[in-house]
């Protein structure tokens, strides 16, 4: 039996297999991460095609998770939610999804005739790849997830082969970028990354596939001018397609071709024709020119009461939760608040005896941060990676210690902000505040 994929550009893929279609991490929106992100090249769908009964989400990061879709989505009310996490599921029932099912990384689902394996990730949040196995075909979709060495991703194989996921390969989605979107915003220097890239080749390598598509890496942001198009993505798809043809000579690889169809089954045979997604035209921001980093500006104007609600929070969250702290200490840590022009400035010793006000001139940890996408974040408006990603809030560390041993690396949070509201507690925060907004609306 055979599988055909369908890219629907990014990550969103429709699988058909054994009489039945998933639709996996659909974005229908024209943008993710609250507008920071867009996907390139830019679709258009005919929704009332996308009419498959399973609807699958490997991971809550939004730009395989939007509320936004799955909202409109759960206007089919027979549709089966999979997911890796239970917030998605949560999320999904909320919006209208009356079947939906978490399922743990290694846990076989049986979809009569072909089975599904969610293969496991290394990452913080709940997240999984997928192996899909019919009669004579083995497809497996990496997604994002974190591999580890190429030792790990074999032996992963073999224990998906203990659970009747064995045989070769035909067919990998792999993941294969080194993107920076974070790098230039901590502190990092504009190298290019060479060991995350050639790890990223080895692992691909160490699957031994027998057809390659390079997956989930064709976002961008929404700006054509954003000076992170010129920072974050320093390897294209074509650079890519051919260090894979360089790596593995023979092994036929594809670009991720919105609309592209593969025909698994004894071999990969691929078509573009006409679907229910449609590539439209324009320009390819995204060029690698790591260098001219522009200065952190506030663009939103500085409203009444602003200024006071960030101090409040400064004071009334932040400081008792850097008395809390459990990193290395003592600890220099300096807060720069941009307000248009003008800027707000903290410095903080934080020691066994607690929070001391210091000028934090040789700090050991640096935050500074926009106060429109502080106040955001603060107020649940936003998520942090709003800020963060963004480029409206960057952080650096230089905290070390010199002792007769030499120098050696404090231990820091790389945004020591996120100890008075952690990124994910934010993020989750986020999430409900836009799924009432979407009820509120008659989703």
């Amino acid at each position: 039996m055979s599988q055909r994929w369908t890219s629907f550009g990014h990550a969103m893929w429709r699988c058909e297999v054994a009489g039945l279609s998933l639709l996996i991490d659909p974005v229908l929106s024209p943008t993710h991460h609250d507008g920071v992100f867009s996907v390139h090249p830019p679709r258009s769908f005919d929704l009332d095609a996308l009419d498959d009964p399973i609807v699958v989400v490997t991971h809550r990061h939004p730009d395989h998770f939007d509320p936004d879709t799955l909202a409109a989505l759960a206007r089919r009310p027979d549709r089966l939610l999979l997911t890796a996490d239970p917030l998605v599921a949560e999320v999904g029932q909320r919006l209208g999804f009356r079947w939906t099912r978490v399922l743990p990384p290694m846990e076989p689902l049986d979809l009569g005739g072909a089975a599904l394996l969610p293969t496991p990730s290394r990452a913080h949040v709940p997240e999984w790849g997928l192996l899909v196995r019919s009669e004579g075909a083995l497809v497996w979709n990496q997604v994002d997830t974190a591999l580890g060495r190429p030792d790990d991703v074999r032996a992963l194989l073999k224990a998906a082969a203990a659970l009747g996921f064995g045989g070769p390969i035909d067919l990998l989605i792999a993941r294969w970028c080194p993107i920076l979107q974070t790098v230039a915003l901590h502190g990092g220097g504009g190298d290019f990354p060479f060991a995350g890239y050639s790890a990223e080749l080895e692992r691909i390598a160490a699957v031994n596939a027998g057809f390659i598509v390079p997956g989930a890496a064709s976002t961008r942001y929404a700006d054509d001018g954003h000076w992170l198009n010129r920072y974050a993505y320093p390897v294209s798809e074509a650079r890519a397609l051919e260090d894979l043809a360089a790596r593995l000579p023979g092994v036929p690889t594809s670009p991720l071709a919105v609309g592209r169809r593969f025909e698994v089954g004894g071999g990969v045979r691929f078509d573009d024709a006409p679907g229910p997604v449609v590539a439209l035209e324009g320009p390819d921001p995204r060029a690698w020119r790591p260098l001219d980093a522009p200065p952190l500006r506030d663009d939103v104007p500085v409203e009444e009461g602003r200024v006071a609600r960030i101090d409040a929070w400064v004071e009334t969250a932040l400081r008792p939760a850097l008395a809390r702290w459990r990193w290395d200490l003592p600890a220099v840590l300096r807060l720069e608040v941009l307000h248009g022009e003008e800027a707000r400035r903290w410095g903080f010793r934080v020691s066994a005896g607690g929070v001391e006000d210091c000028d934090a001139e040789e700090w050991d940890a640096l935050v500074c941060v926009a106060g429109g996408a502080l106040d955001a974040v603060i107020a649940g408006r936003a998520p942090w990676g709003r800020a963060l990603l963004d480029g409206r809030m960057r952080s650096m560390r230089r905290g070390y210690r010199v002792g007769l041993k030499g120098l050696e690396r404090m231990k820091l949070p790389s945004v020591f902000l996120y100890v008075a509201l952690p990124y994910e507690a934010a993020f989750e925060r986020w999430v409900w505040g836009r799924v009432a907004e979407l009820r509120q609306n008659g989703h």
